[in-house]
C-alpha cells in the first residue's frame, strides 16, 4: 500500500527520533500496517500490546509471517498475568470474586439492594489502582464518590453512603488478601499493588490506546525498559468503552504521562469520498485518500429493506450494524422469512444470554419468561442509567428470541439455548460463512464492509440513558466508528419498529 507522508513521518521518528509518541489514527488510516512496517525500523526486544486475544493472535501471526523474531503480541491480561504468576505462584481465576464478599456483607435489609452497586464500586475502584502507588487510597472517601458520579452509579435504597463505602472497603481488602484467587481485573490490578517486577522491553507499541484505563497505563510504565521508548497507537473519537472503566482522554493521559510528542495518521484508506464527508462532521480532520471511490450514501425505510433484501444478494462483505442488539435479533428472523442467510456478532453474547437461561434451572418457556420479567424488574429498579440501556436491550433481546421459539413450536429453554447458540458467532475471516453480519456498532469496532446498513441510526442514537458528558462523547464516536465502517456504500435504515410492534413479529 501506498504510504503516506504521516506514515512516512512515524517511520523517520521511530528511525531517527527519540522518547515516545501517540499516533492520532483516525479510521481506516492502516495503523496495523504501519505498527507493523514500524516493527521492521526498531532493535531490541518490541512487545505489541493488543485489547483482545483475537486481535493479539493476528498480530503474532503477522509477526512471525513477516520475520521478526524480536517481536511478539499479547493482550495486557496475558502479558501481566504471566510476571503475577511468577511472583505469586499459583492462582485460579474466579470471576465470582467480588460477589462472594459482596454477598458476605451484605446478609439482610436495605444493604440487599446495593449489592450490584458495590460489585461495580470494587471493580472500577481496581480499574483505576486503588491502593497502589501514586493512586487513590482505599481509604479515601472521596475518590468513591468520585466513581459513583463519574459512572452514574444508583444507589435506590435507603442506606447511607458512609455505609456503601464502609462495605465497599471491607470487599476491596478482602479482595486484595486473597491473591490465590484472581478475577479479570485482578489480572491487571494486582501486578500493580504488589509492585510485581513485570517483564521488560525496548520498545513498546499499544494498539487501541483510546481505550486504555489507569491500570493499563501504569503497567506499560512497567514494562518499558530504563530508556525504552512506546508508541500508543489509537484514536480518541473511537473511544467507546467508558462503562467498561476506560478513561475517555486516555490519549491525551498517555501524552502527558510519557511525555510523549504527537504524530497524527489521518489518510482514510477504507472509506468513499462521500463517506468520509459525512464522517467529517464529527471528526473535521479525516482525510479521504485521493484514489478511494466516490462511495455511495442513500436511506430506505424498514420495511422496504426487508422486503428488498432477496435481490440485494447479501454476503459476508455485507454488515448491519446498530446502537442496540435487540433490533439487530428481530432483523435477523425478518431476513431468514425471506430466505437470507446472517450471524450475528458476537459469541460473548449469546453465551451471556445462555447463562441467563440457566439462571433458574427451569425447563418451560413459559415458566421461564416468568422469571425473566420479575428478574429484569428487580434489576431495572436498582440499575444506574448508563445500566439501564444495556438491561432494557438484553431483555428485549431475550424476548424475541423467546417469541421466535414459541413461533416454531419449541416450547422448552433448551430450544432457547439452541437458537441463541446457532445465532451469535465470532468474525473469523477464515471461517465465516457467506452470509451477511450483524452486529451492534461496538462489536462492529475493526471490522470493514463493502456495503454497510445502519439501522435506526436517528432513533437509537444517542442513547437517553447518556446523561452525562463523557457518555454524550461517545455517543458521537458511536456514530462516527458506525459511518466509518462502510467502505462503498452507506445505507441507513429508517422508520424500524420497536418491541410490541412489529420488531418481534
Amino acid at each position: 500500500m501506498f504510504a503516506s507522508t504521516y506514515q512516512e513521518n512515524i517511520y523517520k521518528w521511530v528511525s531517527e527520533g527519540t522518547g515516545n509518541a501517540i499516533v492520532n489514527a483516525k479510521a481506516g488510516s492502516g495503523k496495523t500496517t504501519t505498527a507493523i512496517n514500524a516493527v521492521d525500523r526498531m532493535s531490541g526486544d518490541v512487545l505489541m500490546l493488543a485489547f483482545n486475544k483475537k486481535i493479539a493472535t493476528e498480530l503474532q501471526n503477522r509477526l512471525v509471517t513477516m520475520g521478526y523474531p524480536n517481536a511478539s503480541a499479547a493482550t495486557f491480561h496475558s502479558e501481566s498475568l504471566k510476571s503475577l504468576a511468577k511472583a505469586k505462584g499459583k492462582m485460579s481465576v474466579n470471576n465470582s470474586k467480588v460477589y462472594n464478599f459482596v454477598e458476605y456483607f451484605t446478609q439482610e435489609g436495605e444493604l440487599m439492594k446495593c449489592r450490584k452497586a458495590i460489585m461495580d464500586m470494587v471493580r472500577f475502584a481496581k480499574e483505576y489502582g486503588f491502593g497502589v502507588s501514586g493512586c487513590n487510597t482505599v481509604d479515601d472517601i472521596n475518590a468513591w464518590v468520585n466513581i459513583i458520579q463519574h459512572n452514574d452509579i444508583d444507589i435506590d435504597a435507603d442506606v447511607s453512603l458512609e455505609t456503601i463505602i464502609d462495605v465497599c472497603q471491607k470487599v476491596l481488602d478482602l479482595n486484595n488478601r486473597d491473591v490465590k484467587s484472581i478475577d479479570f481485573s485482578d489480572m491487571l490490578y494486582f501486578p500493580l499493588l504488589f509492585d510485581v517486577d513485570m517483564i521488560q522491553y525496548d520498545w513498546i507499541i499499544v494498539d487501541e490506546a483510546q481505550d486504555t484505563n489507569v491500570c493499563r497505563k501504569l503497567l506499560l510504565k512497567k514494562m518499558l525498559k530504563p530508556g525504552g521508548r512506546l508508541i500508543a497507537i489509537g484514536d480518541p473519537n473511537q473511544a467507546i468503552y467508558g462503562f467498561t472503566g476506560a478513561e475517555n482522554n486516555s490519549m491525551e493521559l498517555i501524552k502527558t504521562m510519557f511525555d510523549a510528542v504527537e504524530l497524527p495518521l489521518s489518510v482514510c484508506y477504507r472509506c468513499g469520498k462521500n463517506i468520509i464527508t459525512a464522517a467529517k462532521e464529527y471528526v473535521a480532520d479525516i482525510e479521504a485518500f485521493e484514489n478511494n471511490n466516490d462511495g455511495e450514501i442513500s436511506s430506505i425505510k424498514y420495511d422496504e429493506f426487508v422486503k428488498s433484501t432477496p435481490s440485494l444478494n447479501l454476503n459476508k462483505n455485507d454488515g448491519i450494524i446498530c446502537r442496540n442488539n435487540s433490533p439487530l435479533v428481530a432483523l435477523a428472523f425478518a431476513l431468514i422469512r425471506e430466505g437470507i442467510g446472517c450471524r450475528i456478532e458476537g459469541k460473548d453474547i449469546g453465551q451471556n444470554l445462555i447463562t441467563l437461561t440457566r439462571k433458574w434451572k427451569v425447563k418451560d418457556l413459559a415458566t421461564f419468561t416468568l422469571r425473566l420479567q420479575k428478574h429484569f424488574d428487580r434489576e431495572s429498579e436498582k440499575a444506574s442509567k448508563a445500566k439501564l440501556a444495556l438491561l432494557e436491550d438484553k431483555f428485549d433481546t431475550m424476548m424475541i428470541l423467546i417469541e421466535r421459539c414459541q413461533t416454531l413450536g419449541k416450547h422448552d429453554v433448551a430450544s432457547l439455548q439452541k437458537l441463541i447458540s446457532d445465532m451469535f458467532s465470532d468474525n473469523d475471516d477464515y471461517k465465516k460463512p457467506n452470509v451477511v453480519t450483524l452486529s451492534s456498532i461496538h462489536k462492529s469496532k475493526g471490522l470493514e464492509f463493502d456495503n454497510c446498513y445502519i439501522l435506526g441510526m436517528s432513533q437509537f442514537q444517542p442513547s437517553k440513558y447518556a446523561v452525562l458528558d463523557w457518555m454524550k462523547e461517545q455517543e458521537k464516536n458511536l456514530s462516527y466508528v458506525a459511518i466509518t465502517r462502510a467502505k462503498n456504500k452507506l445505507v441507513h435504515i429508517t422508520d424500524c419498529p420497536t418491541r410490541g410492534n412489529k420488531e418481534a413479529e
